[in-house]
């Protein structure tokens, strides 16, 4: 398992949002999954969406990362659609959650804010879906 707590509580959040619906985990299910108290929990994450945020920016550097990576080959393609499937099955529960998706719902707030933190520092923001793709 991840080395510091918040990296754990971030990997057993993530399992349990995908196991059981971002909804149905409390804050009390995350730290009972963990062994640790609601307190050491809200210490790390004020509160559900907090955690959510940080899994999106988790999402986010990947995608960030990979932006600019030439896709020169039919094997670069292939890699970089498996990363986005994977990408795609490890969060599903991005995906699969309306309440998620609500326009002032936690997906669409930590998108928003990283979008403004991004702008904010300078750095480019990775194009979602279109990438220049050279094959020679």
């Amino acid at each position: 398992m991840a080395s510091s707590t918040r990296e754990k509580i971030l990997a057993v959040s993530l399992r349990l949002f995908n196991e059981q619906g971002y909804r149905n985990v409390t804050m009390r299910a995350i730290a009972d999954a963990l062994s640790i108290s609601v307190g050491n929990l809200t210490y790390h994450f004020a509160k559900k969406q907090d955690i959510v945020a940080a899994l999106m920016d988790d999402v986010f550097a990947q995608m960030t990362a990979t932006a600019d990576m030439p896709a020169a080959s039919l094997a670069q393609i292939d890699s970089l659609f498996s990363m986005m499937l994977d990408t795609l099955e490890r969060c599903a529960f991005f995906f699969l959650d309306n309440e998620l998706k609500q326009e002032n719902g936690p997906l669409h707030l930590a998108h928003h804010t990283h979008l403004r933190a991004r702008l904010i520092d300078g750095k480019p923001i990775a194009p979602c879906g279109r990438r220049k793709i050279e094959v020679s």
